[in-house]
């Protein structure tokens, strides 16, 4: 017969623990014997979480991880593209190319469709030329393949993103593989990744890129810091987890 797992004297970190799923898995992780760590939204939620699970014993802790709100996220981001649109004239002003990205976009998916729109306004904010290059749901991975062997030998485009998700009939991994890996722009090529992973300069991908921005222009001191990352996945999960191991800052978690 199996043996239920004990749950009694582990760590359980709980996000959005003040609201009612997140709160009903707290609870019940504590009335089990874990040491409920409860990531809330706001400060205010603190208190009377921490109060709700030091009821069921055990060593609960409770964080509010609300760092920041939209306006002051967006104040960033403007801040960021004006010093890159500086240096952009900069070079220009010094007889050098103006950096071109292109972005191929496959179908009509809405947060495709929104996120590649959002990177070519972002291009025009930073004072970068753009390219975007559309295809329909049925074009043929030979077709992508081609294209991209097409912007790998274009001298002009100094990156490239190819939009994911694909259609079913194309393999993303074989057109992440085919593109330049200098020109990976994306950070999701096996040769960026492994690059990444010791520490050599590489593209990032872009949200494990931002959030250690963000630690740095706040100072956030991650020195020998217990890091917890949750999620595992090849676009966040584990560069996060990668970038927080070497001795830099931020990093050396």
């Amino acid at each position: 017969m199996n043996e239920m797992y004990s749950i009694a004297g582990k760590v359980a970190v709980i996000s959005g623990a003040a609201g009612v799923l997140g709160g009903s898995l707290a609870r019940h992780f504590a009335s089990q014997g874990a040491d409920v760590v409860a990531l809330v939204h706001r400060a205010e939620q603190v208190e009377s979480t921490l109060e709700t699970l030091s009821a069921f014993g055990g060593r609960p802790s409770a964080y509010s991880c609300n760092v920041m709100d939209t306006a002051e996220i967006k104040k960033i981001a403007d801040t960021i593209k004006a010093e890159i649109a500086a240096e952009v004239e900069k070079m220009v002003g010094e007889g050098k190319k103006r950096p071109h990205l292109a972005a191929v976009l496959v179908g009509h998916d809405g947060g495709s469709e929104t996120y590649v729109a959002h990177k070519v306004k972002a291009c025009e904010q930073c004072g970068f030329k753009s390219t975007l290059i559309r295809f329909e749901d049925d074009v043929t991975e030979q077709q992508l393949l081609d294209t991209i062997d097409s912007l790998n030998a274009d001298a002009d485009i100094d990156g490239f993103i190819v939009q994911l998700p694909l259609p079913k009939h194309i393999s993303e991994q074989k057109i992440i593989e085919a593109i330049d890996y200098r020109k990976d722009v994306d950070g999701f090529h096996p040769i960026n990744v492994g690059r990444m992973s010791i520490g050599l300069p590489c593209f990032l991908s872009a949200t494990p890129a931002g959030i250690i921005e963000l630690l740095r222009r706040y100072n956030v001191p991650t020195k020998g810091a217990n890091c917890v990352v949750l999620g595992r996945s090849n676009i966040v999960g584990k560069p996060v987890a990668s970038l927080m191991m070497p001795k830099a800052t931020p990093g050396d978690a």
